[in-house]
């Protein structure tokens, strides 16, 4: 599937984290993609590609890694506690650093809302 926003390089840069974080159960809508967990059934990690970005919104708190962002305060998107945007292909590893430690979150303290 292809997000509407996304350009061809930044859907290119969504389907390599899907496909090296196929262990995790992922989901594609017109607009987004998302990554669930099993244990918790909640989304930890929520990703919305834009044609020469994807923001990549998660559980963790801004003071967590110098490289976050705070997340919005207003709005659909305020349920993600930060937020890292996803530039270019070398970005990739610290992306995957950060969804993975995102999951942590949710397995281990049980900090996660539920959403579609």
């Amino acid at each position: 599937m292809t997000i509407e926003s996304a350009s061809p390089a930044t859907q290119r840069m969504l389907d390599r984290i899907r496909e090296e974080l196929a262990s995790f159960e992922s989901y594609e809508k017109k607009d987004h993609a998302a990554f669930k967990s099993d244990s918790t059934g909640r989304v930890f990690a929520f990703l919305n590609p834009r044609k020469q970005h994807i923001r990549l919104f998660l559980l963790l708190e801004r003071d967590e890694d110098p490289i976050l962002r705070p997340g919005p305060s207003t709005g659909h998107y305020a349920k993600w506690a930060s937020v890292y945007y996803i530039e270019q292909e070398g970005q990739l590893p610290k992306a995957r650093e950060l969804i993975l430690r995102s999951y942590e979150r949710d397995s281990v303290r049980g900090r996660g809302r539920r959403h579609r």
